[in-house]
């Protein structure tokens, strides 16, 4: 959640009376949010600029006519906007690194995105997670399209023996993350249920639920390329 500049004042007063209230543990809290508000905020906008850097410097070697693509872009300052307010509040490194990898890939190559579409991939970084994006860079790797026994890893009959049982609740312990990752990537339209004609064959009891999550298989969609290439993946 982004945090209004009204918000960040009450917050701001709000802590300063604590301290001065409950003077021990009140002091470590205004200590705490004055050291995130001040130094932490202002470091991930640093490193986010670091790692633009990196990258215009190398965009800068092999596209001569960069400057003529960033003047063609009518949205550049607007989303340099938004992916700095994003980076300012975004916690793991590598989101931050992700946030200029895809700006600075929207500037090397304008006409492969049109404005909707750059909004909407800000988005899809912003709210999936690093596993989501990974899972999604899979089925680049792999041609487009993926088995559910090929994302998991589950694709050897020696994983689990037919007729051999195995809980459905034993099953998630161990991939219900990737599940839980295909439904978001499913859901926000970057890849989509398809046919996959290699041969199949069911492990445990052929009617439980992992198994027909198995027996599924996904494509990666335009947009979701678009988002893999991006992010340079």
């Amino acid at each position: 959640m982004q945090l209004t500049d009204d918000t960040k004042a009450i917050i701001s007063g709000t802590v300063r009376t604590l301290a001065q209230l409950v003077p021990v543990a009140g002091g470590a809290v205004a200590q705490a949010w004055s050291e995130y508000e001040t130094f932490r905020q202002n470091k991930r906008i640093e490193d986010f600029f670091s790692e633009l850097r990196i990258q215009l410097e190398s965009l800068e070697t092999s596209h001569a006519d960069l400057k003529t693509k960033i003047a063609s872009m009518p949205d550049a300052a607007e989303l340099l906007e938004r992916m700095v307010a994003l980076a300012k509040r975004e916690t793991s490194e590598t989101k931050r690194q992700s946030f200029s990898r895809l700006y600075s890939s929207f500037l090397a190559a304008p006409d492969k995105t049109n404005p909707d579409e750059r909004i909407d991939l800000i988005h899809h970084v912003e709210q999936l997670t690093e596993a989501d994006l990974k899972v999604l860079a899979e089925f680049s790797k792999h041609g487009g399209t993926l088995r559910g026994d090929m994302i998991t890893n589950t694709g050897s009959p020696g994983w689990t023996a037919i007729g051999q049982k195995q809980s459905d609740a034993s099953w998630l312990q161990d991939h219900g993350h990737i599940v839980h990752s295909i439904s978001k990537l499913e859901s926000r339209g970057l890849i989509h249920q398809a046919s996959y004609n290699a041969g199949f064959q069911s492990s445990g009891e052929p009617g439980s639920s992992f198994n027909m999550f198995r027996r599924k298989a996904w494509d990666i969609t335009p947009i979701g390329v678009k988002l893999v290439k991006g992010l340079g993946s």
